[in-house]
């Protein structure tokens, strides 16, 4: 039997291929694909729009709190994102990883002025990535696409620091909406193979490997005004922030608050 943390380098490889694809040429041929393609970004316009990314920035540097001196990690950086910036500006040591060598090189050229940061083409799961002991490791839409996911909270418990903390942001597949419009969309999706929303299964698994200090259901109810953005981003956009601000005061523990919700987002502490 295959090793699962060297099944999921195998597949991290395909993904780094695909990654480094045009997003343009990324629907591989299909209508499908890139329709949804184009409704998510019409959605993703609305949510910003109503200022929900901005929202969930402020409360992950609430959940940094005082980075100075500390050792963090950016996972799966991508191009970089808002807190990207802000981390490697405030910590003490900063390392942004991703697969994509072209977008690392995007994401060093920011941060060549700045003697505590770096960007590293890496996969967190290697053995050739040897950084260990951080004190904070951000890990926005990135936990979701590790298929053994077990094997994956060890790595990762591995790299932190004593008391060492994690912050993450990811797909939940735990409503019935959610899955079914999943199941319809799934056999055109071109990156399914590392693509895994969280189950219950996948927040009893980090709920026992780590304490979870804070937790945030995110489009719960809201997730009914996402239709409404990609019609009119603006009119839209003022339903979906009602809707998204009684989603974050209700939806804060594993409960059936949460399992409405579309993502989740956590603060985590190593045991």
């Amino acid at each position: 039997m295959t090793d699962p943390v060297q099944a999921m380098l195998e597949t991290n490889e395909r993904q780094k291929a695909f990654y480094d694809t045009p997003i343009e040429a990324r629907a591989g041929g299909s209508r499908v694909t890139a329709a949804w393609f184009a409704l998510h970004d019409r959605i993703r316009s609305g949510w910003n729009a109503a200022g929900i990314s901005e929202d969930l920035v402020r409360l992950h540097q609430e959940w940094s709190g005082d980075v100075s001196g500390k050792r963090v990690l950016d996972l799966g950086v991508y191009e970089g994102t808002p807190m990207t910036w802000w981390l490697a500006k405030r910590a003490g040591e900063f390392i942004a990883i991703d697969l994509s060598a072209p977008s690392i090189a995007r994401v060093q050229r920011r941060l060549s002025r700045m003697p505590n940061a770096r960007a590293v083409v890496a996969d967190f799961l290697s053995a050739d990535f040897t950084e260990r002991d951080f004190d904070l490791i951000h890990a926005a839409s990135v936990l979701h696409h590790f298929q053994h996911f077990d094997r994956m909270l060890d790595v990762l418990a591995d790299r932190l620091a004593p008391g060492g903390r994690v912050i993450t942001y990811d797909p939940l597949e735990t409503a019935l909406s959610v899955r079914l419009t999943r199941a319809l969309y799934r056999p055109f999706q071109v990156d399914a193979e590392w693509e895994w929303p969280f189950t219950r299964a996948t927040v009893r698994a980090i709920e026992r490997r780590f304490d979870v200090v804070e937790l945030r259901g995110v489009f719960g109810r809201a997730k009914w005004a996402l239709p409404l953005t990609a019609l009119s981003p603006s009119g839209g956009a003022r339903v979906l922030r009602w809707l998204y601000d009684h989603d974050m005061r209700i939806a804060r523990q594993a409960d059936r608050a949460l399992w409405r919700c579309m993502h989740v987002t956590m603060l985590l502490a190593r045991r």
